[in-house]
């Protein structure tokens, strides 16, 4: 995705006319200085050992895609509803573009191939977290405002965020859903449901999986021996897990990870609960479920 280049980040102010906030910029060029492996730890785009999700069972997953050029129509990334307005996605979404006009949201999407009656909505405003690091991944975090709001009904609704007490405890089961390519490497026609456990901070953090990559802001989770896993196709697409009432909540915003389900290395995760004052800060309180 990188190379060995220099990318322009925060020369930004323009973009700032075009209705992009990138809250508090800090700095100018940096290079990239991953490995051949780390270089290419955020390039595969797949769910795999998913299976296909139940019609309105994740309602709040969204599809954030491209409107421009050749490219137009194809995935970028995934998303959470947290409200009506917005929706919670990745930061890295919008690495190769910070421009609102160049990305549509589809919200109640289930099979692609058909029309049922899906909401088309424009983004309005892209906030990007303003410490996002494009070197670690940290704080990988972006709102995306709609342009007008999701109609709620039951192929669209929001889901609800964790408390900031309510912590990732390892083995945990949850549940990661998006629309990126299935192991047969086809594009996933039905959105794409996988259940991981949360892995223990050490172990992921460990020699034999990501080596002190990993910053406070993030969890993995995923399976020892891999073959359970998402990637980037489904970058900013939840990982939700269910409360003691069976309700489910907003734990993860899928991040980054060394290719797909392979051996020790986990799917990386953002912890959502960690934004809890930031997403308050842009949308009103009483509005967040």
């Amino acid at each position: 995705m990188f190379g060995n280049n220099f990318l322009k980040l925060c020369s930004l102010h323009g973009f700032l006319m075009i209705n992009i906030i990138y809250m508090g910029c800090s700095y100018n060029e940096i290079n990239i200085g991953y490995s051949a492996e780390d270089q290419n730890f955020k390039t595969n785009k797949r769910i795999i050992g998913g299976i296909n999700a139940e019609k309105n069972e994740f309602p709040w997953q969204a599809m954030l895609k491209w409107n421009v050029g050749k490219m137009k129509d194809e995935l970028v990334c995934g998303g959470s509803l947290i409200d009506s307005r917005f929706v919670l996605t990745a930061a890295h979404c919008f690495i190769h573009s910070m421009k609102t006009e160049h990305y549509y949201v589809i919200l109640g999407e289930h099979l692609q191939s058909e029309n049922e009656n899906e909401q088309r909505i424009d983004i309005k405003t892209i906030i990007i977290h303003q410490n996002f690091n494009e070197i670690t991944y940290n704080n990988d975090i972006a709102l995306v405002e709609l342009l007008s709001p999701a109609i709620i009904n039951d192929s669209v609704n929001v889901i609800s965020l964790p408390a900031f007490t309510n912590i990732e405890r390892p083995n945990k089961m949850c549940t990661v859903t998006g629309w990126g390519q299935t192991k047969n490497q086809n594009k996933a026609e039905i959105l794409q449901k996988v259940n991981v456990p949360i892995v223990n901070f050490a172990t992921c953090n460990g020699p034999l999986s990501y080596k002190n990559k990993l910053t406070s802001n993030m969890f993995c989770a995923g399976y020892i021996n891999g073959n359970y896993d998402a990637c980037e196709g489904d970058s900013g697409s939840p990982l939700q897990c269910k409360n003691n009432d069976g309700v489910w909540l907003l734990h993860g915003i899928t991040s980054w990870g060394i290719g797909c389900g392979k051996p020790h290395k986990y799917g990386v995760y953002v912890i959502v609960r960690h934004y809890l004052a930031w997403l308050k800060s842009i949308i009103k309180y009483e509005t967040l479920k």
